[in-house]
């Protein structure tokens, strides 16, 4: 397992005609309150202000197609030539991160080429470097490597 410590973010969570939402801080928009989207937008929070990543790099739930089958990953990280760095995929924190959330993060790699994958359930994070497979046990400082 990857050592990340997430700080206590601020999320905006409130309610509007009786739902839940969230405002993303990328999309810059209010998306429906999910325990999937609250994995996410953590993520997202750790990047921006504990990694200092620009949003501009910053890509979420974009298709791709994967074995004649569309599908959207949750969100990507790229470097500044524009290339995909980190490949991001969340899920509720009811959900075991198994090897069906590995093979998932490894089949929409083999379209984006990212050089790490990370499997998140917001309790439980896994940086896998792709070329050798192995678990990074802590995460390094992204904004020099991007």
């Amino acid at each position: 397992m990857t050592n990340i410590h997430f700080q206590p973010y601020d999320l905006n969570i409130f309610t509007k005609a009786g739902k839940r939402f969230v405002f993303d801080v990328v999309r810059k928009k209010d998306v429906p309150f999910t325990p999937e989207e609250l994995v996410r937008q953590t993520i997202l929070h750790y990047l921006m202000y504990t990694q200092k990543i620009s949003p501009s790099l910053i890509a979420i739930e974009r298709a791709l197609t994967v074995n004649d089958i569309r599908k959207r990953f949750d969100v990507v990280v790229f470097n500044r030539q524009g290339l995909p760095f980190i490949l991001i995929e969340c899920k509720s924190p009811s959900v075991t991160i198994n090897i069906d959330t590995f093979l998932q993060g490894g089949n929409y790699n083999t379209k984006l080429g990212a050089t790490f994958i990370w499997l998140s359930n917001g309790k439980s994070n896994f940086v896998f470097e792709t070329e050798t497979l192995q678990v990074i046990g802590e995460m390094p400082e992204l904004t020099n490597m991007l």
